[in-house]
């Protein structure tokens, strides 16, 4: 059963910058909240399988605020990611191998089922995913001035519960996605990448 994933992460939801969900309990700017975690697995194993070089997102769907629980969760994984990797990476975030996800379990009423679909991340001077044919994460880097340091939140309660000490904010325009599974939302703004690489096992 053990299992471990070393991820670069970045994310975005559909509220303004900053999230608000990030200090603890809160109103998300629309009432509801939709939003995406974009993962690409440096290093990773999982009862033998080899997961490194897996790109995932995970796209989920909050009634209200992020501790008030998630209604549906759903991951696409790319063409890439083979039967078995799928396999391992599905039982791990649908909580049935423990760690962080296996308590995040009960947050999760409702896991539908995996998509296959064609994920690509930007590069440093782009970055953000897009999930062919589903959306896209487009961040924009708050920095000091153009090109200086960046903008960060640093031991946020509902961010560090997730192994990520700081993240680097950055504005989200243009980020959208539409599922026929989930509701439809596009960004007000918030968006981040996480500097360091996370890790988490089980």
């Amino acid at each position: 059963m053990a299992w471990t994933m070393k991820v670069n992460l970045l994310e975005s939801c559909s509220c303004a910058a900053l999230c608000p969900c990030v200090l603890g309990p809160a109103k998300p700017d629309q009432e509801w909240c939709s939003g995406v975690f974009g993962m690409e697995v440096t290093e990773g194993n999982s009862d033998g399988v080899d997961l490194s070089g897996a790109k995932i997102v995970m796209h989920f769907q909050l009634p209200g605020d992020f501790l008030g629980g998630i209604d549906k969760a759903k991951l696409y994984l790319d063409p890439s990611v083979s039967d078995a990797q799928r396999a391992e990476i599905d039982a791990i975030f649908h909580g049935e191998k423990g760690g962080l996800w296996g308590g995040m379990r009960e947050a999760i009423k409702e896991w539908l089922p995996s998509t296959v679909a064609k994920i690509a991340f930007g590069g440093k001077s782009a970055p953000g995913v897009t999930v062919e044919g589903f959306g896209q994460v487009v961040l924009q880097p708050i920095t000091v001035e153009d090109g200086g340091a960046p903008t960060q939140i640093v031991a946020a309660p509902v961010i560090a519960g997730f192994g990520m000490m700081s993240e680097n904010l950055a504005f989200a325009h243009g980020t959208k996605f539409s599922d026929p599974d989930l509701r439809p939302w596009e960004s007000l703004g918030a968006g981040g990448l996480v500097p360091d690489a996370v890790v988490w096992t089980g």
